[in-house]
Formats: structure tokens, sequence, C-alpha cells
């Protein structure tokens, strides 16, 4: 894990950046992909310019139901693109029965899942958040309902006019149901549309959801797509002309492409307003400058084939929107199916916007040669990829290529393909700048204008003291999950840990981040029913205390009554920090009432008077030192209405310096 909180680009804004000039903040993300389980996996996948599809053999395509006669075609190709683990689904985390999940299409349980990691990402919990949480998402026809559900090898023998009248298997299996479902299970209740626009329709989506940002419909949007197909280890049939590969293989641009090849995968981002985003302390990983959407109409040879005009005017709206100089763009990640029509026409429609006079050259890539045509989720998954290229400052290769197809007129003009990983740097020194085009089958294009985030200023960082030690709140619904959300924060801030050069071997720890990451677990993240606790003054302690449960520590919560040590929890409207009490309880009539009438309520089970423990000094009190850990063990809750309540956070001491920004980590396997 390579990426670190930016945090501080929020309480550190200019008053320019925060201007409300239509940008939008991606502020987190999540994607289940070939060969990448997470958006970390991916980028070490981009970076090494490896594709992952599969060779499926006999025995894999005769256990998926390929018929004999079908796979020993010369024409049929056997080859896929597989996602691992569809069939994993914890149907009881969004309060489903297993009856209601086994016949729900894997595309919306997969989509529940990254809608909730890409939350979690953000840093924002749709039970906390105060705004409106809008979803705009689409996904494939559903495939597992054709060959599971409707054959009864799922438990539903039935026909497809039978599942018109069950309800629980339409709304499970109709892409109509994909972002109003999500709605549902993570109560968000801004606009929740899905979206139909074939492969172009994440991107498509990610165009509403950012116009029903900036028409204030919503404050925060989740958009992406999901396509899977069943059964997923199988191959295809080439049709000569057709659209498909015949080697198995996409090769974008190439003089060797023969045609794409379809795959399976989902990505979903979460957007924001620029200036919310900044105001609130959110990660920002890129800036969504602008966006436009257009069909090709009739000007073409066919309905399935796309067309340079309308293309062209897209990309040439969208530039208008963002108001970027097209000679500042220095990446464009195309559609690139890698068939021989699309990609000379896609590279025509490009060169009328970006083929600039005197500009400095411009990558192209595509995704696709890495995972294959993911349909509905191409265009995010597209996304996805930029993002974390801004993020990371680097251009990634393009596999497969060798050279120009001699279709595509690019001689001449500033293209170029990426065939290496390399640094990406800005010719003029401003912000790094990219756009990515995604077209569906029937002439819809979406093209998006791209920036990198704009950078954190150290100086308003250090002007926030961190606090000498914090509070590291950790849940999920099971104890097993609760092991694993533990292990994964401790990954999580290992990977936070600078590397030590040759001058700074010697130096302080930078422990900004953990800050960071302490303020998203206690404001971002839901409260489940199994608990554990850090308290730590750094992050190596905070490290050795998740992965080995250090009782000095961590404290650990199963949700039933358990021997705990003492909490006391009293109502205040200040920081609080160790030797505060003193000065408080002698000069603060309501303070000193509120902890009297503690004292007294609790002094017949703890044997003492907290008064003598906590401020023998004032009280006069010359015995023993009283140690609160070795008394009945309690954790009470005094409040003004002397109620008895179990605390929802049981930890240290830790001073409160402020808002802080959001970390970007997310709990798995919850």
């Amino acid at each position: 894990m390579t990426d670190r909180p930016r945090g501080a680009t929020a309480a550190t804004a200019t008053p320019a950046d925060t201007a409300p000039d239509g940008r939008i903040a991606i502020v987190g993300l999540d994607c289940r992909l070939p060969g990448a389980r997470n958006h970390d996996e991916f980028w070490r996948n981009l970076v090494a310019g490896t594709d992952h599809l599969t060779d499926v053999d006999e025995e894999r395509l005769r256990a998926s139901g390929v018929a004999p006669e079908t796979f020993t075609n010369p024409r049929y190709v056997p080859r896929a693109s597989v996602l691992d683990d569809v069939d994993l689904f914890d149907a009881s985390f969004f309060y489903l029965s297993a009856r209601e999940a086994e016949r729900m299409d894997p595309q919306l349980r997969l989509f529940l899942q990254s809608a909730w990691s890409a939350l979690e990402h953000s840093g924002h919990d749709s039970e906390q958040y105060p705004g409106r949480v809008g979803v705009f998402a689409g996904a494939l026809t559903s495939t597992y309902l054709l060959h599971n559900v409707l054959t009864g090898e799922r438990g539903f023998n039935g026909s497809l006019p039978k599942m018109r009248e069950d309800l629980a298997t339409l709304m499970g299996n109709d892409p109509n149901y994909l972002a109003t479902r999500a709605s549902y299970h993570l109560n968000l209740t801004g606009p929740s549309i899905s979206v139909q626009t074939a492969c172009s329709t994440s991107l498509v989506a990610v165009h509403l959801a950012v116009q029903s940002l900036l028409a204030q419909e919503c404050d925060a949007a989740l958009a992406g797509g999901v396509a899977l197909r069943f059964p997923q280890d199988a191959g295809y049939l080439h049709e000569t002309d057709g659209i498909t590969s015949a080697t198995g293989s996409v090769r974008s641009f190439d003089a060797a492409a023969d045609g794409t090849l379809f795959g399976n995968g989902l990505g979903v981002v979460v957007l924001k307003r620029l200036e919310d985003a900044l105001a609130e302390g959110d990660t920002v990983w890129a800036v969504l400058r602008g966006s436009a959407v257009g069909n090709d109409g009739a000007d073409r040879v066919g309905y399935p084939a796309p067309g340079v005009a309308g293309q062209a005017a897209v990309l040439a709206e969208a530039l208008a929107v963002a108001d970027v100089d097209p000679a500042t763009v220095s990446y464009l990640e195309a559609h690139g199916t890698g068939t021989t029509m699309g990609d000379p026409i896609e590279l025509a429609a490009a060169a009328q916007s970006y083929d600039v006079a005197d500009a400095p050259p411009l990558t192209i890539g595509s995704v696709k040669a890495n995972l294959g045509h993911l349909s509905t989720a191409a265009g995010v998954t597209a996304l996805i990829k930029c993002v974390l290229m801004l993020h990371h400052r680097t251009l990634v290769p393009t596999p497969h290529f060798t050279e120009w197809n001699p279709q595509c007129a690019v001689a001449g003009t500033r293209f170029r393909v990426g065939t290496r990983t390399e640094p990406w740097r800005s010719a003029d020194d401003g912000p790094l700048r990219c756009a990515l085009t995604s077209t569906g089958m029937g002439g819809t294009t979406a093209h998006v204008v791209l920036e990198e985030a704009p950078a954190a200023d150290p100086a308003a960082r250090d002007a926030q003291p961190a606090p000498p030690v914090v509070l590291l709140p950790v849940s999920a619904k099971s104890p097993a999950a609760l092991e694993t959300a533990r292990q994964a924060l401790a990954d999580h801030l290992e990977a936070l840990a600078p590397e030590p050069g040759p001058a700074d071997e010697d130096a302080a720890p930078d422990d900004t981040a953990l800050d960071d990451t302490a303020h998203t677990l206690a404001t971002g993240r839901r409260t489940f029913n199994y608990r554990a606790v850090v308290t730590a003054p750094d992050r190596a302690t905070a490290v050795r205390a998740l992965r080995t449960a250090d009782p000095r520590h961590t404290h650990q919560d199963s949700g039933q009554p358990a021997d705990r040590p003492v909490v006391l929890l009293f109502p205040g409207q200040g920081a609080q920090h160790p030797g505060m009490g003193e000065g408080w309880y002698a000069h603060l009539p309501v303070f000193r009432a509120e902890l009297d009438a503690c004292a007294e309520l609790l002094a017949p089970h703890l044997g003492l008077d907290l008064r003598d423990a906590l401020y023998p000094r004032l009280r006069g009190y010359h015995g023993a030192p009283h140690d609160l850990g070795h008394t009945p063990r309690l954790a009470l809750h005094c409040s003004r209405s002397r109620e008895w309540a179990r605390p929802a956070v049981v930890g240290g001491p830790a001073a409160a310096s402020g808002r802080r920004g959001r970390a970007p980590w997310r709990l798995r396997g919850t």
C-alpha cells in the first residue's frame, strides 16, 4: 500500500482553491478487478504492465457447462477475464437472509460491498454524514438469473413468467434496481439512478453524479458500474469480422489488433464538490474539472459503429466545461477496444481537440489491454486508473503495443502510446492533467477531464498540534471480522511509514497520519457490536498493539459483559488532557458538582472516594495512592440524569486538536 493521507489539503486551501467553480473532488474509491481485490493491487498490476486474462483449460470449461462441441470448434477462444471470489458474500452484514442473497445477482452483491468500501475509503459513514448521498450506477443484464436461478440450480425451479411474480428475485436481478438497492442498504437519501448506455454506462454515471452535485441535489455521490457474466470460466466463439479477438488479447491501437475480449469487474468512486471536500478535511485523490456526454446520432456506418463527429463534439464540450487548454493535457485514457475500426475512429476524433501545434507529447493508453473490455464497468475502471496515476504522478504502460495500427493517422501528431512505467511531470510546472473517453455501443460517449489534487500546505499541518496519545477504535460484526479489521489497520499504518533516507535515519518518526486515521475511525466508521480500541502515542506502538492485542494499549469489547478496567466519562465542553482536573475541580462549580455526585455514587462499588484518587492534594489525602486499575472492574458513565450505561469507546486520554483530515483507510471483512 503506497498511498498516503492528504487530509491537510482541506484546512490549508487558499481562497482561490475553495471558490465554487464547478470542480469536483474524487474523495474515495473501490474496485474489484481481474487480478486485483482492491485499488492497491490494481495499481501494482498497472505499474508492472501485465494483463490479467486467463487461459481456460478443458476441465474448467466442462465444469462451467460449456459443451464439448462448442469448445472444440476451431473458432472457439478459451480465454476469459475472471473475477475471483464472486461467490463470497456476507448476507447478514446487509441484513439479508441467506435465501434472498442466494437468488440475488452477484453483480448487486459485489456492488453493495464495493459501495460500502468506497464510502469507508472516503472517510464517511452514511449514518453520521449530515448531507445527502446520491447513487448513480449501472450493471449488465443478469446472466446469473438465466444460468443459475431460472434453471433451479440455486433452489428456484421456475420460469421467467413465474420470476415476474417473485419480487424478491426480480429486485435482486433486474439492473433497474441496482442503485436503489444500494441506497436502501446503505441508507443514502440523495438521487438514486440506474444508468444504461451499454459500454459507457459507468462513465455516464459519473457525469450524472457530477451534474447532480453541481445542481445541489446531493452533497456526495457514489458513481460506478459492475459487469459480471456467468459462467466466468468460459471462452467465446470468434466471429469473422466481429468485434471479439481471435487471439484472446486486447491490443489497443496496435498493428496486430484483432478485436476485444469482454471481461468482469466493478468500480465505484465517491464524489463531492471540491470546496466542500477541502472544507471538511477529505482526502482528495484527484479533481474532476469537467465532463460531457453526447451521441453520434445517425452519422456512422451502422448502429454498432462509432462516429468521428459525435465523439469529437463531446471531447470539445468537456474541455470547454473544464476550461482547460488541451495542450496542458498530457495523458489520454482512450476507450481503446483494439478493434480495427474503433481505434482509428477514436484517434481521429481525439485529434480534432488534442492535436495542438507545438504542444508537448500526449501519451495514450487503454486499461482494456490489461483487463479486457469490462463493458458497463469499463469507464469507471479507466477513471480509477487515471486517478491512481495522478495520485502517484506516474505513467503506466499499455500492454501488447509494438507499433501503431496503420489505419491510425498519427504521423506528425503529438500522440504516443506508453510502453513503460515512467515519472509523470508537467511540461509547464502546472498541475498534471489527463482525460478519458468511454463510448457505448449505440453511440453514447462520455468524456472527463481530470487534474491532480491541490497540494497540501505543510505549514498549516504543523500548526495543528498532534495529541500526545490517540484513540484508534475498530469494530466489526463478529470476532473473526474484528481480528481481520485490526490486522488491516495495522497493515495500513505500517504502509504509511516513510522509508528512511540517509539524511533522516535518526529523525523522529512523522506520525501526523496517525491523528488523521484516529479522526476517521472515530467519525467516519459505523460502530458494530465487537470492538477494540487502541491507545498509542505513535504509529509503531499502535501497530504493535494491533498485531498482538497488547493489554497495555488495547481494550476489546465482545458485546457481552466481561472483565474490564474502570473508565470514567464526564460531560464537558473542552479538550481533555491529563492534569486538567485540579484547576477545573477547584474553580468550576458545575464540574465539581458533577464529579462529587459521581464520587458518591461510585463509593459503595469502588470502596474508596474517587476524589481522593484523582485530587489527593486538594482533598488533603495522605494515605497510600489509589490504583484505579485494581479496583472492582466497572465501566460506568456518570451523567446528569444519573443513568448507568456502558460507554461506546473505552480508552486512555487523548487531547482534541481540532478537525483533522480524513485518512483513506477502510475496514474489510466486517
